[in-house]
């Protein structure tokens, strides 16, 4: 473990441009080599799809952060736990739990609840 730790840390010391998470991030969500059709329905094969940091375009700055087990809400510097289950998202807020489904539209995380739907977009800044 501090092997790989030690390598890792060289590797980015060694690098000439200031790499920074965002910036992983955003390269990481840009890079999906296919689209799907339309309104396609996630499943766990493209569940790394959600992994991404998301605007939902109302300011300049990011609206959300999806990692691989927690939500970061930038405006709210909030980070809550989130579940997946087919094209199913269970958000857990301090205060109550969202329940919806999500989708994509090429790249647009589309989130569907009773209520009706929320859209958004890869950041880049």
């Amino acid at each position: 473990m501090k092997i790989l730790l030690f390598a890792a840390l060289l590797f980015f010391t060694s690098c000439k441009d200031k790499v920074t998470v965002q910036d992983v991030l955003i390269i990481d969500c840009s890079n999906h080599n296919v689209d799907p059709p339309p309104l396609s329905i996630v499943n766990n094969e493209n569940q790394n799809r959600l992994m991404c940091v998301w605007t939902e375009g109302s300011t300049e700055n990011a609206t959300l952060s999806i990692l691989n087990d927690s939500i970061y809400y930038v405006e709210d510097n909030l980070m809550v736990p989130y579940h997946i289950s087919g094209d199913s998202i269970k958000i857990i807020f301090p205060t109550h739990t969202y329940n919806g489904q999500f989708a994509f539209e090429k790249d647009t995380l589309v989130l569907i609840d009773a209520y009706g739907s929320s859209k958004y977009w890869p950041f880049r800044n």
